[in-house]
């Protein structure tokens, strides 16, 4: 790297970031303390203490990993692949990277990007995240470990992830100081839900009423759609579809 921008030993108790351009723009942040001792040294000597910008503290009873990415332009959906979330494809877009000490450091100086965990890590293979996504850590139970931004141009934006059977959460920022609360749900393979099988299909078999209402979700009889013809009065087009009723619980017919 190079060398980092100059800081004062003059500031003593305040906590000073300071950076060292890598590769590209991107840049390793470390904080720096300025603190007097104890005792004799106190009148001719000063301490300083770099610490690393970030600490992840996982107090949960799970493994989790910390992406660098921002849910506001990449939301858990970007990640599906042919109408479905397919976890293993993902995983092999992120390459786990043999495991050393150094090699967290890979994404400063322009390395493409892989998940960097341990052998060991207690946490499913494969991930929704998008693949503009920058892994920063993975974090075992009651693990603590400090960790940097892998991409400091990029959106200064953290999320959470459990494995491939989970969606990530909201991201939210890496400096701010306080709580966030976090809302994590779990992914839903479209493959598995019969009323999406003819999504953007414009040709819709739909058999009314219902033969098999007993896995109707409380048919009362009502189909609950509108129809109108289109302006050349070749085709029909949905006007709308009624909350609760059978088109707009149990199957895919949408607007338009």
């Amino acid at each position: 790297s190079d060398w980092s921008n100059g800081f004062s030993l003059e500031s003593v108790g305040v906590t000073q970031i300071v950076s060292m351009h890598c590769s590209d723009g991107r840049a390793l942040e470390v904080s720096v303390s300025i603190s007097v001792p104890n005792g004799r040294l106190s009148s001719f000597s000063k301490l300083v203490k770099i610490s690393p910008r970030f600490i992840l503290v996982n107090t949960l009873n799970r493994s989790i990993r910390l992406w660098q990415n921002s849910s506001l332009f990449h939301s858990s959906y970007s990640s599906s692949v042919d109408g479905r979330f397919n976890s293993e494809k993902r995983a092999a877009s992120y390459p786990t990277n043999a495991w050393n000490e150094s090699s967290k450091y890979e994404y400063l100086f322009g390395r493409p990007a892989a998940i960097h965990e341990s052998p060991d890590a207690q946490i499913p293979k494969g991930t929704v995240a998008h693949t503009s996504a920058l892994h920063a850590l993975t974090a075992d139970p009651s693990e603590a470990i400090p960790f940097h931004l892998p991409d400091t141009r990029a959106d200064r934006q953290l999320r959470v992830d459990f494995g491939s059977a989970w969606n990530l959460s909201a991201s939210f920022p890496a400096d701010h100081i306080g709580d966030c609360p976090l809302k994590l749900t779990r992914v839903v393979d479209t493959n598995l839900l019969k009323h999406v099988a003819t999504r953007a299909s414009k040709e819709v078999k739909l058999v009314l009423p219902p033969s098999d209402l007993d896995k109707v979700s409380d048919w009362d009889g009502e189909l609950g759609i509108w129809l109108e013809t289109d302006w050349g009065q070749n085709e029909i087009v949905v006007k709308g579809t009624k909350r609760d009723k059978y088109c707009y619980n149990d199957t895919d017919i949408r607007i338009g």
